[in-house]
């Protein structure tokens, strides 16, 4: 048998050998071919050279003939120096195609020479790597024989003890794997039954999250809506009220008028005015009980204004306050505005630009509609003009009365009768 092996291995190693040297053949053949394709473009190449500078010579012959006609004896002159140099240029180019065939003659034995060479140092290494094989492999063949022999000697002696062995490791595989999935199936089976009862669980989660936001939202749609129905209610009597105080007061409307100009007259929006005040006109209301006094506490955001004030934090979402009434009033020194919220408010006065002041009510809620509308003072003649509120209900609380003036004019800020007053022109 290793006989065998050995020619049918020599045998391959022939058939390699062959293959190999009619591969190295071919490749020869083709290098040949080539470079005998590129000895043909070069040879046409130079052939088109030749006739195109033979046709640019005949062509530069037939101007130099045109031009002899008229200067006969340059002509000559001419055609002998150029017959010396077409002579000269010719035999350079002579010398020059001998050199460059000269030159492709060597370069094409020397490529010969060294193709030569490489195919024999090939074939050199290619024998000599193949015997080097041959002979390890050979040698390793017999070590491995070798080794095989006592291996199977083992092998037998303990070919025995291991087949029981084995018979009993598959015993205790089989056992333990019956066991394992028996385990497995369980496991999943309980998994099985928790994901089905945390989906029951999300489910009715979902699902009473779904009522409690409709819920809700049918609560907050009620609450409007009833909020809505007592806003409408109160305008309502407001606008009774309204349409009943000017129809008591259209016989002395020309009266109060002509007394407008006098100390003391005012105009308000909001509740009635308190008892030490003079009698106010506007826009009416509904009256207000004052009680205790209100307290009024400056109040400023840090960077703001230029009355001065405080930078703690204020909670305005609450709307603890609660504006009533806004009035400006003539006196005898210029005029005043005054604002009376319920439970005292927090506030801040500020100038904007030269005609105008913005009182701002922090926390503070406008009580009716008469309070949200501008109040028009010039009926007084007075330096406040107009009184624009500004009431905020969303985020936070807050009530800004935008106060226009005539004319700049210096302010003084005082508390009386529980409302804030600004005395505005009063020296």
């Amino acid at each position: 048998k290793r006989k065998a092996d050995d020619e049918k291995k020599a045998a391959l190693e022939k058939k390699r050998q062959e293959e190999e040297a009619a591969r190295l053949a071919a490749a020869e053949a083709k290098r040949k071919a080539d470079d005998e394709k590129k000895a043909a473009l070069e040879k046409k190449r130079q052939e088109e050279e030749a006739a195109r500078l033979a046709a640019l010579e005949k062509k530069r012959k037939a101007d130099e003939d045109k031009k002899a006609a008229f200067e006969k004896k340059r002509q000559e002159e001419e055609a002998a120096r150029l017959a010396a140099l077409e002579k000269k240029r010719k035999a350079d180019e002579d010398k020059k195609a001998a050199f460059e065939r000269k030159r492709q003659e060597e370069e094409a034995a020397r490529l010969a020479a060294l193709e030569k060479k490489r195919q024999e140092d090939e074939q050199a290494r290619v024998a000599a790597a193949a015997e080097k094989a041959r002979r390890e492999e050979e040698q390793a063949r017999l070590a491995l024989e070798k080794q095989r022999q006592a291996d199977e000697a083992k092998r037998k002696a303990a070919h025995e003890a291991e087949e029981r062995a084995a018979q009993l490791r598959r015993q205790e595989d089989e056992a333990r794997a019956r066991a394992e999935a028996d385990a497995k199936a369980e496991r999943e089976r309980e998994a099985a039954r928790r994901l089905e009862e945390e989906k029951r669980q999300q489910a009715l989660l979902a699902e009473r999250k779904a009522q409690e936001a409709k819920r809700q939202a049918e609560d907050a749609a009620r609450r409007r809506a009833e909020e809505q129905a007592r806003a409408d209610e109160r305008e309502r009597a407001e606008e009774r009220a309204r349409a009943e105080e000017q129809a008591r007061r259209a016989a002395d409307e020309r009266a109060r008028l002509a007394t407008a100009k006098g100390a003391g007259a005012a105009v308000s929006s909001g509740g009635a005015a308190p008892a030490q005040q003079p009698l106010a006109y506007g826009f009416g209301g509904k009256s207000i009980d004052i009680g205790p006094s209100a307290h009024y506490q400056r109040y400023q955001p840090s960077g703001e204004g230029d009355f001065g004030g405080g930078d703690d934090e204020l909670d305005e979402t609450e709307g603890a306050s609660v504006l009533s009434k806004v009035t400006v009033q003539r006196t005898v020194d210029g005029s005043r505005v005054g604002v009376l919220v319920d439970g005292g408010a927090r506030y801040d006065l500020r100038r904007k630009g030269k005609s105008q002041l913005v009182l701002t009510l922090f926390d503070t809620r406008a009580d009716n509609l008469n309070v949200r509308r501008v109040l028009d003072a010039r009926a007084l003649d007075t330096a406040v003009v107009r009184v624009l509120p500004t009431v905020e209900e969303d985020v936070r609380f807050r009530v800004e009365l935008t106060i226009e003036l005539r004319d700049q004019a210096p302010v003084r800020i005082g508390q009386s009768e529980g409302m804030l007053w600004l005395d505005v022109g009063n020296g």
